[in-house]
């Protein structure tokens, strides 16, 4: 299996903790919206046999995909090899969501929705420059579902400012009401070169306590369990297998290709690409035919950490069998060596082959896994 992902740098606002790519939707926008929707088919024609496999999950995420018109992505989409896409996932914000849309984004073959919804208390949406309300986020909601979408994603994010223990159960329990498909929560970080961060920095805000976060990742824990999700990665919980697909990929080290500026690839192996974070710059190089893309051949101690890293952060952990096929006995040997520790304190536990790190520990994972790779 393989995917594909798209960028689509446009947002209507910067919300203060986004340190992705992107630029706002103002005067004129929708006409660089479509040079830079063809620029990304001009990008795929030429990068398209950099991958074998059959292309099985398509994602277009931001940046804020719902902040131009989805017509736009019909143009691309003609360009794309879809016949084996099992998932196709579109990002949206609420304040976009409008019975048009969600017919129309429909239309096009779309049959999961990622939602950003992050609070369901207007003052901590504010704190945050998102421009929806709660009020907002169960319409569009409620819309998707009119519009007949059976997968959907949610987003929360819990360490916000002025957010509570109390506030994070509602926020939680609100949309656990909903019973959406699939959630993805996050712990706040504050980002460098990011509006949040320079409000922290000035003392305007103040960042929740290490306890507090705590707290909050354990009520999330207990809710989304006794709701009937499972916990499947750090930050993610589905419904019984509906899992994120696309999202899985990056985790268990399948090739896929990122289309657009600031998008990444990787080819399965140990190829890794990214193109610079500059539109125009990259509208120039796909209309003139030039390559965009930065290239990176990683060694096998990158690759190694890169597989421990991403596995360990998932319910299934790491295949003791396939660690062993990838880089042979001496580095999984080094593995369980630097793991001893962690394993004799309940840290990271091995079951029918695997070694995961114990949910009850993952909140610490980056602890762990500093001590674990090369």
């Amino acid at each position: 299996m393989a995917g594909i992902y798209i960028h689509i740098p446009f947002c209507h606002s910067k919300c203060y903790y986004c340190d992705f790519y992107s630029r706002p939707c103002k005067n004129g926008a929708e006409t660089l919206a479509g040079q830079y929707i063809k620029a990304l088919a001009c990008e795929w024609q030429m990068r398209r046999n950099e991958i074998s496999q059959p292309i099985t999950t398509l994602y277009i995420g931001g940046g804020t995909p719902s902040a131009i018109p989805p017509e736009l992505y019909g143009y691309i989409l003609q360009f794309l090899p879809l016949e084996n896409v099992t998932e196709f996932t579109v990002e949206a914000n609420p304040e976009d969501v409008t019975p048009r849309w969600a017919a129309t984004i429909k239309s096009l073959g779309v049959n999961r929705i990622s939602m950003g919804v992050q609070s369901m208390i207007h003052t901590e949406l504010e704190s945050v420059g998102r421009r929806h309300t709660p009020a907002d986020a169960v319409k569009a909601y409620l819309t998707l579902r009119s519009a007949g979408f059976d997968n959907i994603s949610l987003d929360l994010i819990y360490g916000l400012p002025k957010q509570t223990p109390e506030s994070w159960e509602y926020s939680l329990n609100k949309l656990l009401s909903l019973r959406p498909e699939h959630l993805s929560a996050y712990s706040l970080t504050y980002e460098e070169g990011t509006r949040l961060n320079a409000m922290r920095l000035a003392g305007k805000i103040a960042p929740a306590t290490d306890d507090t976060v705590v707290a909050m990742y354990q009520k999330l824990c207990k809710l989304t369990e006794d709701a009937g999700y499972r916990h499947y990665e750090i930050s993610n919980f589905a419904l019984p297998d509906m899992y994120a697909r696309h999202n899985s990929s990056y985790w268990d080290f399948s090739p896929y290709i990122g289309l657009g500026v600031a998008a990444h690839s990787f080819d399965g192996k140990n190829m890794r690409r990214s193109n610079p974070a500059d539109i125009q710059l990259y509208i120039k190089a796909m209309e003139s035919g030039q390559s965009f893309a930065l290239t990176e051949q990683e060694s096998v101690y990158d690759i190694y950490n890169d597989y421990v890293i991403t596995g360990l952060r998932t319910h299934s952990g790491i295949s003791n069998e396939k660690m062993q096929l990838r880089f042979g006995p001496e580095l999984v040997q080094r593995l369980v060596n630097d793991m001893q520790k962690h394993i004799a304190a309940g840290n990271i536990e091995k079951s029918h082959g695997r070694w995961r790190i114990a949910p009850d520990s993952w909140l610490i994972s980056d602890a762990i896994l500093r001590d674990i790779i090369i």
